[in-house]
């Protein structure tokens, strides 16, 4: 008897552990699947712990879900936009610059379009203000090796076809026939397109009140004129506008 009394006393031990593995089974699945059953509804109602993992979960997913279509429009977005040749090359030199004088932290990048064909597309005219820098901490330079320096480091890329050092020390930049025949073919086919914003901001344009008790001219629709041109230009480069 005493024999058959310890084998009932686990056997019922080890139908509890049984029930106790199934029910955090179902728990586990319904956290998974974030569903809970019809059969599960008044043991998940009784278990505040398990309710609020469903609350989080819940969360998480709608957060998830949102940040998804973020990124989906944003890469919808930067897909439709155009060149900016000036602020591409700026870019270039910038890292070149940084490159080649790691010890000047503020180091001017000077990039802008040539005064004349003769002299290329765009300029690169940090050498000579480099120069200066150096001279003012003891240091002799020439600005032609600085060009030459910074030239040494400009990466390789699609957007520039020559560029060589004249002068004094200037950067002659040359665009790549390629590159500029693509592009003007991109804006004949899709039409013009906004420029890449690096940050996008939001702008609020304050509009003008005219004095209701004088008399309206047309000075008063030009500020207002102004102020929707503004706002599309904004818009249209894909920043948030508050008119």
């Amino acid at each position: 008897m005493a024999d058959g009394s310890v084998v009932e006393e686990y056997s019922k031990r080890a139908k509890t552990a049984e029930d106790e593995i199934t029910s955090l089974k179902r728990k586990i699945e319904a956290l998974q699947n974030c569903v809970v059953s019809e059969n599960e509804s008044s043991e998940s109602a009784s278990d505040p712990e398990l309710e609020k993992f469903f609350t989080e979960n819940s969360k998480l997913k709608y957060q998830v879900e949102t940040l998804k279509r973020s990124i989906e429009e944003e890469k919808a977005n930067s897909k439709k936009i155009m060149t900016n040749c000036q602020f591409t090359l700026n870019e270039m030199f910038k890292k070149a610059i940084a490159q080649t004088f790691p010890d000047l932290p503020d180091a001017p990048v000077m990039v802008q379009a040539s005064q004349g064909e003769k002299f290329g597309d765009y300029q690169c005219n940090s050498a000579m203000a480099i120069n200066q820098i150096l001279k003012s901490k003891g240091i002799n330079s020439n600005p032609r090796q600085i060009a030459a320096a910074i030239l040494a480091n400009v990466p390789q890329n699609d957007l520039m076809q020559k560029v060589e050092v004249a002068g004094a020390g200037f950067i002659n930049i040359s665009l790549s026939h390629n590159f500029v025949s693509t592009m003007l073919k991109d804006i004949l086919t899709n039409g013009a397109q906004p420029p890449a914003v690096p940050v996008k901001k939001r702008c609020v344009i304050d509009f003008s009140s005219p004095n209701i008790a004088k008399e309206m001219h047309v000075g008063h629709l030009r500020s207002t004129i102004i102020g929707e041109s503004l706002s599309r230009l904004l818009e249209f480069a894909g920043h948030d506008v508050l008119r």
